[in-house]
């Protein structure tokens, strides 16, 4: 747990992560910490002195990472300070919200969080005994453009919240639904905002659903977004059954911008019994809606498509061709002796696009009632890299199950009780998922919501290096361009270079002269309200290498020195450079004393296999720079390049009979099988190189055999030579012969007629390579004209 303490913040309210531990490119960033939030809740429909009002309760819990001020004020005048502790929770109770039960309404039952320094802010919205929790979003966050996403079916109609964050914010209203007010589904209307913190609530007629409704603040002005249902049946009501008690559900999200709407969902679904339903909702025309790889839709912008899971146990795989927007609506059904009690929350599915590596969270609860109640924990991670992901310590690898649909992943379903929990992994690109209660069905958001803010510090691409460890490194001396990514909601930002030095700018350009590990610092800044707000602490590591110089004086022979293509003159220096192991430039400096003689660049020293220069051996193609004493007893620049080149070993191979004889291209006549003889001759690249003979001597075949004058075989010839460049027999008493050659891999180099042609050593008018290459010939002679004859063995090309 002190591992817990240290890293994290801890949460309330059933619910899970609120401080973002990742580290990522060697930048760490909390990503859903901020400084400035807005928040309000949904409205619940009952009597107040005889008249309909909206009441609902507020529940904040704010979580901080050290000990800060918070400031919450209404635009309807209440107003608290409070003190929020390290790693502590604060739970802040807004009490019952009392308003007009109407659409269009313009009221100030919203909340300005402000913090001294970053914080997470969780909210939930209900009634009590019911309710459900929602992720809030730091203003940096927030854009100008949602879509609604509700549920059909509520009692109590469908709704959404809208707080302008700035004065005379206007926001124009495409809704998909009537209201009760009387505005018509499909036509639009705008409604402005006059100050900051003004909330505009709407609510359908009837039953109606808002889903897909357009949302969008002119000038680009940034809104929050609250969507939901007060009251909603995600399951049918059993009337049949006389102990049923019907609870309907709260549903309640602050919804995502449009966009940071992602492409890829995988979606375990609850396991608590009851199948969950799934809506898909396009950001864009002409999407095309995949589900465990079968296509079940195409959407135009704003359509949605709703499906009942399958399997309670199952995984999902949900892909879209455009941006979409995907939440599932779990749900329980928990049987006491007096009454079976259904309810169910609002999830946002993370995208894949939303992963994180490391997340904290919390399952502590608001209330007795569920004082005992454990959670499920669900977490997707690709198959390649569960074996790295760990809760508080611990390997959960052996909790994930392939996903049958996404063969790619794996998801793992994990009953965690009451406490503060450590999800992470070090060696993975990330994961997601969600928490849901395991028998009161009233809460539950997903694991990576956070993840629409992915702000790290990042460096111009040209002036790093990459360490061995995947590091960021550059040069002593060297300038480095570093900035915040993504741009987006910064105004300014502070940099401190971790060598006592700091600059301000949203890029900054800073040279380092000191090498080792320098720890970087960015506090990222929002203008709002007059003042400059710190959203953002950011974190990254930068490691400077250093370079080496060599100075050497060198005295040359001569007035002048030419040296690639520059003359240089007493006293000028030459300046070569090389890089060293860490990619960083060395300089070797030498000073040029002129006094007699110029430099000297010998010829090409060329080796076979190896060269010896100056009692030093190279296997390989160098230059080598020396300094020597010339005749004239001044030291001169000697320069010598020098090529390796390779030599060849080939062997011919020899087949004869135990009546004959075989005389070598050495001379000497052999009968008996050996491997030992060799010749060695000059390859065409000017380096020796030695044949050796392997002769067989085999057994008299039984047929009758001609004098061997009757046809004789050369044993090699050289085709780029004046003389012997064609392969040629030399026939006596022959009518015909025909004459194959072939490669020692099989291949059919040529045939032809050998009383009249021979072989030019080529392959479809390609020179054949050198070397040993086997013939057949089948020849007749006079005295047995109707018997064919044979004759086998090897010619050696040499080129």
């Amino acid at each position: 747990m002190d591992k817990i303490l240290l890293r994290s913040i801890l949460y309330l309210l059933l619910g899970i992560i609120a401080i973002n531990c990742t580290t990522e490119a060697s930048a760490q960033s909390s990503l859903k910490m901020g400084t400035d939030f807005w928040v309000t809740n949904l409205s619940y429909p009952t009597r107040h002195n005889g008249n309909v009002r909206s009441v609902s309760n507020l529940n904040l819990q704010i979580a901080a990472a050290r000990q800060c001020t918070v400031h919450i004020a209404s635009p309807n005048g209440w107003d608290t300070t409070i003190t929020a502790l390290q790693s502590q929770n604060t739970l802040v109770n807004l009490n019952y919200n009392t308003r007009d039960y109407s659409s269009e309404l313009i009221h100030t039952f919203s909340f300005h969080i402000t913090s001294t320094d970053s914080i997470a802010v969780f909210a939930t919205s209900g009634n009590g005994g019911f309710f459900d929790k929602s992720l809030i979003l730091p203003t940096r966050l927030l854009r100008d453009e949602y879509i609604v996403q509700t549920f059909e079916g509520s009692p109590h109609a469908s709704e959404f919240q809208i707080i302008a964050t700035e004065d005379n914010t206007v926001v124009t209203i495409i809704p998909t639904a009537n209201t009760i007010s009387g505005r018509q589904a499909g036509v639009p209307f705008s409604i402005n905002l006059p100050s900051a913190g003004q909330c505009l609530q709407i609510i359908s007629d009837s039953n109606s659903d808002f889903t897909g409704t357009q949302v969008k603040a002119a000038d680009g002005k940034p809104i929050a977004l609250f969507h939901g249902n007060s009251d909603a049946y995600i399951i049918e009501p059993d009337y049949t059954d006389p102990i049923t008690h019907n609870n309907s559900a709260v549903l309640f999200e602050q919804a995502a911008p449009v966009s940071k709407w992602g492409k890829n969902f995988i979606l375990p679904h609850n396991a608590l019994g009851k199948p969950d339903q799934v809506v898909v909702l396009s950001s864009a025309d002409n999407c095309a809606v995949y589900k465990n790889g079968q296509q079940v839709a195409t959407l135009n912008a704003r359509e949605s498509y709703t499906y009942t899971a399958d399997d309670d146990l199952a995984t999902d795989y949900i892909v879209t061709t455009q941006p979409a927007y995907v939440t599932f609506f779990p749900q329980c059904m928990w049987r006491i002796p007096t009454a079976n009690y259904k309810s169910s929350s609002m999830i946002t599915v993370a995208p894949w696009e939303w992963k994180t590596k490391e997340i904290c969270i919390s399952t502590i609860p608001n209330s007795n009632t569920y004082s005992e109640v454990d959670c499920l924990l669900h977490v997707v991670a690709k198959n390649s890299e569960t074996n790295s992901i760990e809760l508080n310590g611990a390997s959960i690898a052996s909790s994930f199950q392939p996903v049958a649909s996404a063969p790619q992943f794996s998801q793992a379903t994990i009953e965690i009780p009451q406490g503060e929990y450590l999800l992470e992994c070090e060696d993975c690109s990330g994961f997601t998922g969600y928490v849901t209660l395991m028998k009161y069905q009233t809460s539950g958001f997903t694991i990576g919501s956070a993840q629409l803010d992915n702000r790290r510090i990042a460096f111009d691409e040209d002036d790093i290096h990459e360490g061995s460890n995947g590091e960021a490194t550059t040069c002593i001396g060297d300038s480095v361009t570093m900035f915040v990514t993504p741009a987006d909601g910064i105004d300014s930002v502070r940099w401190f270079f971790g060598d006592g030095s700091s600059a301000t700018g949203e890029t900054v350009t800073h040279a380092y002269h000191q090498t080792g590990m320098h720890q970087l610092t960015a506090i990222v800044y929002s203008y709002s309200n007059d003042l400059f707000n710190p959203v953002d602490t950011l974190y990254s590591s930068l490691i400077v290498n250093g370079t080496d110089t060599t100075y050497r004086d060198t005295v040359v022979c001569g007035e002048t020195m030419e040296w690639q293509g520059s003359v240089y003159h007493d006293g000028d220096t030459i300046t070569t450079t090389y890089q060293n192991e860490y990619g960083c430039n060395n300089l070797n400096i030498i000073t040029l004393h002129l006094i007699g003689e110029k430099l000297t660049e010998l010829d090409t020293l060329i080796g076979c296999d190896y060269a010896v220069y100056r009692g030093n051996t190279y296997r390989n193609d160098t230059t080598v720079y020396d300094t020597v004493e010339s005749a004239l007893g001044c030291d001169s620049v000697i320069v010598c390049p020098i090529v390796i080149l390779p030599s060849y070993s080939t062997f011919q191979e020899v087949t004869i009979n135990d009546t004959s004889y075989y005389t070598w291209i050495d001379g000497r006549t052999y009968h008996e099988s050996t491997t030992k003889p060799y010749v060695a001759y000059i390859a065409q690249n000017g380096c020796d190189s030695i044949i050796y003979l392997h002769l067989t001597v085999v057994p008299t075949p039984g047929i009758v055999t001609p004098d061997s004058s009757t046809l004789w075989v050369p044993n090699a010839f050289t085709p780029d030579e004046n003389a012997n460049k064609l392969f040629a027999i030399t026939c006596n008493d022959v009518i015909s012969a025909e004459v194959s050659v072939f490669s020692r891999q099989g291949l059919l180099v040529c045939t032809f007629d050998g009383l009249v042609s021979a072989w030019d050593g080529t392959h479809n008018g390609q020179p054949c390579p050198q070397g040993s290459y086997v013939y057949i010939i089948n020849y007749r002679i006079k005295t047995q004209p109707h018997n064919w004859l044979r004759k086998t063995g090897t010619v050696l090309l040499l080129r």
